[in-house]
């Protein structure tokens, strides 16, 4: 079942090893449960055999079916195997492709929830300083609790409140005028930090980009090898419309 399950797992971002799939196993819960769905299998399967819907039509169709989609599987796993990147490939991928991987601009805020009926304006006359600020925050959250702080990315609408770029617009201690409406209900924002765009060194992002690289270079070495086998077993394609205009062209053949 190992052997199965690892076989069938080409192409996934994140693959389980033998091990990992060996220690799913291990208990003696998981173990009866796999004898169970072993015994129900051999069992139908059998009695399947006895009534002959091995030979239906239908059946045979998707056999064929998926004995083709296992062997074009087996046999795509075994050259992608050849892709293996050394750390200089992963450099000079991340060098080609560094837009890809520079990291938006970010800002933490406390969030001020204002109540029902409370107006921003007249609260915010009564706030002198950001200490001021943060202090109403806390003391608005139910319990006089510690208002956690929440981050927003620039470019990125927000889950609750939406579009926050106006509030990239503020610098670190400075807070909003305008209250954000969210799906909580309304709430001020004031700036504790703010962290600017950059592009990350490339080892420390190594394991994204070997996802990555190995996604592009199994496309490219894939449509390579659909190219060289087409001209192996003299595949052509033939445009349907062209096909008809020249018929059309031809009269009666």
């Amino acid at each position: 079942r190992v052997d199965q399950m690892l076989a069938f797992q080409t192409g996934s971002t994140q693959p389980f090893t033998r091990d990992q799939l060996l220690a799913e196993f291990a208990s003696p819960d998981a173990r009866q449960a796999l004898l169970q769905e072993i015994l129900q299998r051999e069992l139908f399967s059998r009695r399947a055999r006895d009534l002959k819907l091995d030979r239906d039509p239908a059946f045979v169709q998707a056999r064929d079916s998926l004995i083709s989609d296992m062997l074009a599987n087996q046999f795509l796993r075994r050259e992608l195997n050849t892709i293996q990147p050394t750390e200089v490939d992963l450099e000079s991928f991340f060098i080609a492709n560094q837009a890809d991987y520079r990291q938006p601009e970010t800002i933490t805020v406390t969030l001020w929830p204002l109540s029902k009926g409370q107006e921003a304006v007249a609260e915010l006359q009564q706030v002198t300083s950001a200490d001021g600020f943060r202090e109403r925050a806390r003391t608005a959250i139910e319990g006089e609790g510690t208002a956690a702080p929440r981050t927003f990315v620039k470019g990125s609408p927000d889950p609750q409140y939406g579009d926050v770029s106006s509030l990239f617009e503020l610098e670190v201690d400075e807070w909003s005028m305008e209250p954000l409406a969210g799906s909580d209900g309304r709430a001020l924002a004031i700036v504790d930090t703010k962290t600017a765009a950059s592009i990350p060194a490339w080892n420390t992002i190594r394991d994204r980009l070997e996802i990555d690289y190995r996604r592009r270079k199994q496309a490219e070495l894939s449509q390579r090898i659909l190219q060289d086998l087409m001209s192996r077993y003299q595949v052509r394609l033939f445009d349907p419309s062209s096909d008809a205009a020249g018929a059309t062209e031809g009269g009666d053949d």
